[in-house]
């Protein structure tokens, strides 16, 4: 496995790059095969950002990736949940300029996104981000308590 260019476009993804995947914001890197980076978390990313490539259609705006992939050190030091979609390449934080998050999540459920892309989505109104992870969806169905 070769790691990624950060500037290159994640494949089916437009409008997304390998840094906004791989970008590990505390660390100011991206990450790596040291990291734990593999082919299997990199297709995780790549089905991942494919789901967040249909959410930026359906809202018509750019979106700001918080971050994507954590490896667990990372994951530990951000204090991240031990068994985290982010340590697999499954999960995404992000936010659409111009929208609040409340809103963006009350709009996603509305419009029964979830179901649509196969997602599942923390409940955690307030917060200036959006999980959502391409994890099967647990006891709580798509929308859980972190």
């Amino acid at each position: 496995m070769n790691t990624p260019d950060p500037s290159h476009k994640i494949p089916g993804c437009p409008h997304f790059t390998w840094k906004e995947a791989l970008w590990l914001p505390q660390w100011n890197r991206s990450a790596n095969e040291e990291d734990g980076l593999n082919d299997e978390i990199l297709g995780n990313l790549e089905a991942t950002f494919r789901a967040l490539e249909s959410l930026r259609a359906f809202f018509g705006k750019p979106i700001k990736v918080h971050v994507a992939y954590r490896p667990d050190a990372y994951n530990r030091l951000v204090k991240g949940a031990k068994n985290s979609a982010h340590t697999k390449g499954m999960a995404v934080d992000f936010s659409i300029p111009g929208l609040s998050c409340d809103d963006v999540r009350e709009k996603i459920i509305q419009n029964k996104l979830l179901e649509a892309l196969g997602l599942r989505m923390e409940n955690l109104s307030g917060s200036n981000w959006i999980h959502v992870d391409t994890r099967e969806p647990g006891p709580g169905g798509r929308f859980f308590k972190p």
